[in-house]
């Protein structure tokens, strides 16, 4: 055998590897796409639901808004925040023009009033350290309803969201909506309801416009646009583009053990493409 019939047979040893692995690198894109033929997508049912058609999910969703819509008002009807208690000055018996029952007398005023500071600086403490750990519920909610959603651009949407979004609004939606993060992804996705969204300052009118959109939000799958065709990578040839010519050399050769026809048939085929 010469020295060209062997560097031949060479080549065409590794073209017939090159096409086994394309073969094999497309039976496995086949079957990850197999595994990705659906997505998960947002839709929106309609804004109100037909009386006749109105399911349990909607009426409860309905009760919802209006249990929140009491609990909105009864916290706008709230007191005030408490005055802070003022202790003054703690009396001198100079003061108190050397008066020694006056002394006494304002001198114990001070210390009650003192104490009812105490009480009332404790309190409020508390209540602040309740409240940050309410809010750091909510966030951690919303941080886990937002890992759940199945959508890659959820970031770009929250980050669209949250560019026409107050903070007032972010919290109001944060600690009404049942699922907080799917709201502020339809809002980022869909630029009408964002803008409604943002233009409510009133947080009893935005609790209410946030169940209404909870009601029409359904996430439901789809099938996935197919992939373009792309050419596998480290393959020189393609199975595809082995002609029923070849193939029958192949099997020729594969029965007589002579590759001679099959290496200048693909020796031709390489030079009228080059």
């Amino acid at each position: 055998m010469s020295e060209q019939q062997q560097e031949d047979e060479i080549l065409d040893l590794t073209e017939d590897q090159e096409v086994e692995q394309g073969d094999d690198q497309q039976q496995d894109d086949a079957e990850g796409d197999d595994d990705q033929q659906e997505e998960e997508i947002l839709q929106f049912v309609g804004d109100e639901a037909e009386p006749e058609q109105e399911t349990d999910l909607v009426r409860h969703l309905r009760q919802q808004i209006r249990e929140r819509d009491k609990q909105l008002h009864a916290s706008r009807k709230a007191p005030q925040a408490e005055q802070l208690i003022e202790v003054g000055e703690k009396p001198t018996f100079e003061g108190c023009d050397y008066d020694s029952d006056r002394f006494d007398q304002e001198f114990n005023a001070w210390e009650e009033r003192k104490e009812q500071r105490r009480q009332q600086d404790q309190r409020l403490e508390a209540a602040q350290r309740e409240q940050a750990q309410q809010w750091e519920q909510v966030k951690t909610g919303y941080a886990t309803a937002k890992a759940k959603l199945p959508f890659a651009d959820k970031e770009q949407a929250e980050a669209t969201a949250f560019d026409s979004l107050s903070e007032i609004q972010q919290a109001v939606i944060a600690k009404i909506a049942d699922n907080p993060a799917l709201v502020i992804y339809a809002a980022g996705k869909n630029p009408t309801r964002l803008a409604s969204l943002a233009g409510i300052e009133d947080p009893l009118k935005l609790a209410k416009e946030i169940g209404k959109l909870e009601a029409t939000m359904k996430v439901t799958k789809r099938a996935r646009p197919p992939q373009p065709d792309r050419a596998v990578r480290g393959s020189a040839i393609s199975a595809s583009t082995t002609d029923k010519h070849e193939q029958q050399l192949e099997a020729e050769a594969d029965r007589t053990g002579d590759r001679t026809k099959l290496i200048q048939y693909r020796r031709e085929k390489r030079q009228a493409s080059a």
